[in-house]
């Protein structure tokens, strides 16, 4: 697979997985389109996802903010998720989501 490929490649895998694991639908275009944004929605949430065959990966404040925005437009919670290339993936939620889920708030 030439170099240039193979990061669409490995981010498309990895939205076809969060779709499957969380019983959602891929976004067309990636959420590049006006009116469907994130890469993944499932019942109550919108996805954004980020691959890497890196060691690591920079969260900007920037790229949860718009995420948090589109999703509460759509009254969804919103979830960032950094998948490392064969070594797992991550979620990245707003800390008031996480004490729901925990049962602390």
């Amino acid at each position: 697979m030439a170099l240039g490929r193979r990061p669409l490649a490995m981010s498309r895998r990895g939205e076809k997985q969060t779709a499957k694991d969380v019983g959602g639908v891929q976004t067309p275009g990636s959420g590049n389109q006006r009116f469907a944004k994130g890469d993944v929605k499932s019942k109550g949430l919108l996805i954004e996802r980020k691959d890497t065959a890196r060691d690591s990966y920079i969260i900007r404040h920037r790229d949860l903010h718009k995420i948090t925005v589109e999703a509460l437009h759509e009254d969804k919670e919103p979830v960032f998720v950094i998948g490392f290339e064969g070594r797992g993936s991550f979620a990245v939620i707003p800390w008031t989501t996480y004490l729901q889920l925990k049962g602390l708030r």
